[in-house]
């Protein structure tokens, strides 16, 4: 496939420790990925590029667009891994319109713990 093509794919690692968890704005217009309400809750918050929030523990879908589930009614999602984000969504369609962002984060609970959250912007869609 030509890259100019493809979906593109970029990775972001936060320094370790990270007090909080990242909040990612999406690229285009700059809205926040979630929203916090009183008592400090994350609430997801899409805007119109958002086309799915991956979290990786544990490892599901916790935001899907319209548009995204059209893409992949006749896949099987469960079981998808963080690493295998890249080649599933080459194997959607997508093409240079779209976006996914992977974000590594860690902290300190008990024993040092790191997360992979995975966002997929379509620009296709014209935030």
């Amino acid at each position: 496939m030509n890259d100019l093509k493809k979906p593109q794919y970029a990775s972001v690692e936060y320094p370790f420790p990270l007090e909080e968890e990242p909040v990612v704005f999406c690229p285009v217009c700059g809205t926040p990925t979630f929203d916090f309400e009183d008592g400090g809750n994350m609430v997801i918050n899409p805007c119109q590029c958002l086309a799915f929030v991956f979290l990786g523990r544990p490892p599901e879908f916790i935001y899907q667009s319209k548009g995204f589930k059209l893409r992949t009614s006749e896949k099987d999602l469960k079981g998808l891994t963080a690493k295998e984000m890249k080649s599933f969504i080459e194997s959607l369609g997508y093409d240079n319109k779209f976006l996914t962002l992977e974000v590594t984060y860690g902290d300190y609970e008990d024993d040092p713990d790191w997360y992979t959250d995975i966002y997929g912007f379509d620009y296709g869609t014209y935030c």
